[in-house]
């Protein structure tokens, strides 16, 4: 169980990352908002509620674009959540700190023609130029 002052910084960091995304223009869905205070509680993982989340965005982009027939869309559903967690493990690696890597998935990057890395990854290319962008990074080469 986490501490009082431990679940204070928490509901910090959530409330934090709620106003940013309104900043930006955007709105986190309910469900997402309902997983990061269970973080805060201790409840989950900050994992599990970056994966929930992650996958609600993948499935709300597919329900956007209309590209693809159902089963098509399931598949590349399945495709693009794997290349998100594996990215998203990899940017926790990489910066030591999942929320950190989270804000980077999230946010333009000048390596990356300052696309968002969450957006790159949408194809094999884009996701092989995540990957190499985060090597670097680990090694410091790069911004």
């Amino acid at each position: 169980m986490l501490s009082e002052h431990e679940q204070a910084g928490r509901r910090a960091t959530v409330a934090n990352a709620i106003a940013t995304q309104r900043l930006e223009g955007l709105e986190l869905d309910s469900e997402t908002i309902a997983d990061l205070e269970s973080w805060a509680r201790g409840e989950i993982e900050l994992a599990t509620a970056q994966e929930r989340a992650l996958v609600r965005i993948e499935a709300h982009r597919q329900r956007r674009l209309g590209e693809r027939a159902q089963s098509s869309a399931e598949e590349g559903l399945a495709e693009h959540a794997r290349r998100i967690l594996n990215v998203q493990a990899l940017a926790g690696e990489t910066f030591g700190d999942s929320v950190r890597a989270m804000q980077w998935m999230l946010h333009p990057h000048a390596m990356l023609n300052g696309c968002r890395p969450l957006d790159v990854m949408a194809t094999q290319a884009g996701y092989d130029r995540v990957c190499d962008v985060l090597t670097r990074l680990e090694h410091g080469i790069g911004p």
